[in-house]
């Protein structure tokens, strides 16, 4: 008897032990993996002006951030849509979170009634303090790579902000409605800026995770 309760005594250290080292052990095998998502897509093709589409926009914008973040050892990409295809909200924040990655970017383009105002503003959900610090960085770099107008963070509850579970943010790169910053928006060189601010703020995220 007394050799069974020493024999349940010690498997239960060991179970308890092994629970300890699975919850304490490391989420991943050092790779930062970053979801990057072109806003909208397919049949949704977000803020139109004439024959502009917005979709297509933060489309060429998030192919070339992936393309500069691919080039980094240490960082994983991974893309909600690199093509003229439709996903709905839930289903990009459902594919991050499948994918269990360390920073979401939703990449858009804004619209307004005003067409003189322009200028980047960088989204983070208040249910989620991690983000804030991403949406600051990621807003300062962007700004800067560009020279656009800084507006700043705001919170917003968006749903591929809310809905991912790690810190996330979404971009706004510019006012469509705005002709002098359309015309950058549709720019090449200009998209290529954005892409490095963004780039930039990724890495700077990263340095401070």
């Amino acid at each position: 008897m007394k050799l069974l309760k020493s024999s349940i005594v010690f498997l239960a250290v060991v179970l308890l032990l092994w629970g300890a080292l699975v919850l304490c052990a490391p989420k991943d095998d050092g790779i930062f993996h970053v979801v990057i998502d072109p806003g909208h897509g397919g049949k949704d093709p977000g803020a139109v002006v004439g024959d502009i589409y917005e979709k297509d926009i933060n489309l060429a914008i998030a192919l070339m951030v992936r393309d500069k973040l691919a080039r980094e050892e240490g960082i994983k990409v991974s893309m909600t849509r690199d093509n003229d295809t439709f996903l709905s909200l839930t289903e990009r924040a459902d594919f991050a979170n499948d994918l269990n990655a360390d920073l979401y970017v939703s990449v858009h383009a804004n619209a307004l009634d005003d067409e003189t105002y322009s200028g980047i503003f960088t989204f983070y959900s208040a249910d989620k303090p991690s983000s804030k610090k991403p949406a600051e960085i990621i807003q300062r770099a962007v700004s800067k790579a560009t020279g656009a107008i800084d507006r700043g963070i705001r919170t917003e509850y968006f749903v591929v902000i809310r809905e991912t579970e790690m810190p996330a943010v979404l971009i706004e790169t510019g006012f469509m409605t705005c002709s002098e910053e359309l015309a950058l928006l549709i720019d090449p060189v200009y998209q290529a800026k954005v892409a490095d601010g963004i780039y930039d703020g990724v890495l700077a995220v990263i340095s401070n995770h």
